[in-house]
């Protein structure tokens, strides 16, 4: 009985350990149709983007956040859902859009809208997924 709660522990281990992915933060590749979409036109404004079931991440969700380079990420719904350097944040300007954890050094140049005391980035966003692009 030892053996199989320790196998079980394991296995839970494992899986908690799975969910930041083993690279978080590291960049990740987005379809060319994405990374086009995802480039803002203005340099008043900048874009943040997400792709689902995107293979280079172990989580299958690659980003950028506010013209950033693309990077695996997470979903969250609170800081504690992140890794030690990273919050969790909206993506979109509505803030009960999907949140998903970035990089705190990313986070210091282009706060979201709801950081920056309402003067800081503007931006939309795409929110690509599947195969090939936006959805």
């Amino acid at each position: 009985m030892a053996h199989r709660r320790t196998l079980v522990m394991s296995a839970l281990l494992a899986l908690s350990a799975a969910r930041c992915g083993d690279n978080y933060g590291e960049r990740c590749a987005l379809p060319r149709v994405v990374e086009q979409n995802c480039k803002s036109d203005s340099p008043d404004s900048a874009t943040s983007c997400v792709m689902t079931d995107n293979l280079s991440c172990d989580s299958r969700v690659c980003a950028v956040w506010q013209d950033s380079t693309s990077f695996c990420t997470v979903d969250c719904a609170a800081d504690a859902d992140c890794p030690d350097d990273s919050a969790c944040v909206p993506f979109f300007l509505d803030s009960e859009s999907d949140k998903f954890c970035v990089m705190k050094s990313l986070l210091q140049d282009n706060p979201p809208p709801a950081m920056s005391g309402g003067g800081g980035a503007s931006g939309g966003g795409a929110s690509g997924g599947g195969e090939g692009g936006p959805a």
